[in-house]
């Protein structure tokens, strides 16, 4: 517009003085006095923003309202807004208008929609506003109001193993399979339950209490499993049926069991180096949840096995963990997975106790021969460093049948 205004005043001028016409010289002065005024009326600024949400929180499926409420209090011309919510939540509708700011202080709401497509913490960033001046001639950029987070749950598949129901999922074997044997280190006095031993009952408890009482020891613990869940970007960590959800539903699952039947559990999370040193009790599988769960929707870089084993290296060595890593092997990952499979063998000086879960979402008549071809070499050259290797293929195998032949081989 600029331009085009400077450029047809210069027209008229040329045209004016060769051709010695007055007229032309008067309309330069038009424009010209347009410009001027162009040039001095300010964009809208002086912009505040404030986002409200419904609700922070909800379930995976569902719509959250989004209030944007705008006040401009300087300048004159137009305005637009745009919001970029995160990719997980999907718009009802339109997420950019166009505002006229008059005279007068302008103050509106804006409103609109978004559905909850994915699960974890998920943000909007702030608002997008480009104001422009009723000639168009001066603008400005920026961004306004704050950022707002959104946590949206778990889906219901994965949120029903909060610390329950192991039993009824078809894994292997009662709790006193696989329990430790029970030490003489006194843990609390509770209620008598049938099928303990006559020897356990605290009869002074009991009198004191009118109720049969019995003594609780601490049992001795079956060994430490360190779960090792990928969230590398290729994972989609948030997206439900996605390969870093089937991840967290077999870590969540495996977490459960093994800490119902006095394992201690750790946690590391590729992609986000967080670790979560082994412990037992059901706290601390609570622990192990939120911490998965805290993962979706954010943002996570690529990190391999190599890198991790040297990261947590002091921790693997003082523990002596068997390592569970839930990914998918392909060949992005093929060399790290090599790598770290060869580290960790050079550090326990024998066959590494390192079991690998390679999720397969794809039907085999999906993939084509010579990426089936690639990922069987690939395998191949795992278990050559001494790793054991599962394939779940989760459109045919469930997460309970999959859980129970991983807890077979770490028990």
């Amino acid at each position: 517009m600029k331009r085009r205004i400077v450029g047809y005043s210069l027209w008229a001028i040329v045209m004016g003085v060769l051709f010695m016409v007055p007229g032309m010289l008067v309309l330069a002065v038009v424009p010209l006095a347009i410009l001027g005024v162009g040039l001095l009326l300010d964009p809208p600024w002086g912009i505040h923003l404030e986002r409200t949400l419904s609700t922070g929180h909800v379930q995976l499926g569902e719509k959250v309202e989004v209030s944007v409420r705008v006040r401009v209090s300087r300048g004159i011309g137009l305005l637009i807004l745009r919001e970029r919510p995160h990719p997980g939540l999907v718009p009802g509708g339109k997420t950019l208008w166009v505002l006229f700011k008059g005279i007068k202080p302008l103050e509106t709401t804006v409103r609109y929609r978004l559905r909850a497509e994915a699960w974890g913490r998920l943000e909007i960033p702030r608002t997008e506003v480009l104001s422009f001046n009723p000639l168009g001639i001066r603008s400005s950029w920026g961004v306004y109001g704050d950022k707002s987070g959104l946590s949206v749950d778990l889906p219901a598949n994965i949120s029903i193993i909060h610390g329950k129901g192991f039993k009824r999922r078809g894994l292997p074997g009662g709790s006193a399979a696989l329990r430790g044997a029970v030490s003489m280190d006194f843990r609390e006095v509770r209620h008598y339950q049938p099928g303990d031993s006559v020897k356990v009952i605290n009869w002074k408890a009991t009198a004191r209490t009118g109720q049969l009482m019995a003594n609780e020891y601490e049992r001795e613990s079956r060994g430490t499993v360190l779960l090792m869940v990928d969230a590398s970007p290729d994972t989609e960590p948030g997206r439900p049926g996605e390969i870093y959800s089937r991840a967290v539903e077999l870590a969540a699952l495996l977490a459960g069991h093994l800490l119902e039947n006095e394992y201690h559990v750790g946690l590391y999370v590729l992609g986000r180096r967080r670790l979560i040193l082994p412990s037992s009790g059901s706290k601390h599988l609570r622990i192990i949840l939120h911490e998965m769960t805290a993962q979706g929707g954010r943002p996570s870089r690529w990190e391999g096995l190599d890198e991790a084993v040297k990261d947590i290296a002091g921790q693997i060595v003082h523990y002596s963990p068997t390592i569970v890593l839930i990914t998918e092997v392909n060949s992005l990952k093929e060399n790290s997975l090599k790598r770290g499979a060869y580290t960790l063998r050079s550090m326990y000086r024998s066959r590494p106790p390192l079991l690998i879960i390679d999720i397969v979402k794809s039907r085999e008549k999906d993939i084509n021969t010579l990426k089936r071809l690639e990922t069987q070499a690939i395998r191949k050259a795992l278990i050559g460093q001494g790793a054991k290797l599962m394939v779940w293929k989760t459109g045919t195998v469930s997460t309970g049948v999959i859980a129970s032949r991983v807890l077979e081989m770490v028990s």
